[in-house]
């Protein structure tokens, strides 16, 4: 190699040191031509020099799947590989692998917030059992978890306690807040329902937002907020999959600095060709 080579990978290197923000997938990371337990790959967002002391702050956000099946009134499946079923057994076997790749992901990145989506509400089956197992592995690693509906969010600190959004006309019970003394910083895990782009849900979404900071910056002022996990978004600067699907852009624009996944982060069913493609859904965002 040349010393111009050199000099030009060494250029690449500092670059990407001196980004904000940054993301990288871990674990299996989804093909939509291979079925997968989950059809969103796993994602660890850094933000630089954001966490508490000046310290990086790392969010591993993953929507590991709720069980398989078919809406049938609407025509749609509950996972991009359009699995219409599955046994109450494989099921709980699948949500076992889940909370061990979670340890390993928790052990080898040691992130300060695990968000998790699509775990099981309390009327469906399932419900409780990853908890359970999550709190095995994470509890002695210094963990705190929380699970509301959905959601799990577990924070690297002795204790969290979650905050009670405002009644929202758009995304209400899609958003799992927290609020860590620990991290000095409110997390926000999400899984937002599905706008249309230019649509007057696509409007209600973005206020929605803008009214939940409003409501936790007047609760905790001056405490960061991180919001992160399934937005069912797409990004504007790569082509579009879903061309009828609200952009992140949208929802977020202004709001603070947005991370980006590495790329296409999930599989998605495409009725209209019968087939699985990639698609994006999750971001993270550090409001400011």
């Amino acid at each position: 190699m040349s010393i111009t080579s050199r000099c030009c990978l060494a250029d690449i290197f500092t670059k990407k040191e001196k980004q904000p923000a940054q993301s990288r997938f871990v674990g299996h990371r989804c093909r939509h031509d291979v079925q997968s337990d989950s059809d969103h790959t796993p994602i660890l967002f850094t933000f630089k020099q954001a966490g508490p002391s000046g310290k990086d702050m790392t969010l591993l956000s993953w929507n590991i799947l709720c069980q398989y099946g078919y809406n049938e009134e609407y025509g749609f499946p509950f996972d991009g590989f359009c699995r219409r079923s599955e046994s109450n057994l494989d099921y709980v076997k699948r949500l076992h692998r889940a909370a061990e790749e979670v340890k390993v992901h928790a052990v080898e990145l040691n992130p300060d917030a695990i968000l998790l989506q699509e775990c099981a509400h309390s009327s469906e089956y399932g419900y409780g059992f990853i908890l359970g197992s999550l709190s095995e592995h994470l509890s002695p690693l210094g963990y705190t978890l929380l699970h509301d509906g959905e959601f799990i969010t577990a924070v690297k600190a002795k204790t969290a306690v979650q905050l009670q959004l405002p009644v929202l006309e758009r995304q209400e019970g899609k958003m799992h807040v927290l609020f860590s003394e620990g991290l000095g910083c409110i997390i926000v895990n999400v899984h937002l329902q599905y706008d249309k782009d230019g649509s007057d849900d696509e409007l209600k979404s973005r206020a929605a937002i803008e009214q939940a900071i409003a409501a936790m910056t007047e609760i905790h002022p001056g405490a960061k907020i991180f919001i992160a996990g399934d937005t069912n978004r797409v990004p504007t600067h790569v082509p579009r999959v879903d061309k009828e699907a609200a952009t992140i852009e949208q929802l977020v624009d202004g709001l603070g600095l947005l991370c980006h996944p590495p790329g296409p982060t999930n599989v998605r069913w495409n009725a209209g060709a019968k087939a699985s493609e990639m698609t994006y859904a999750d971001f993270a965002l550090l409001v400011s």
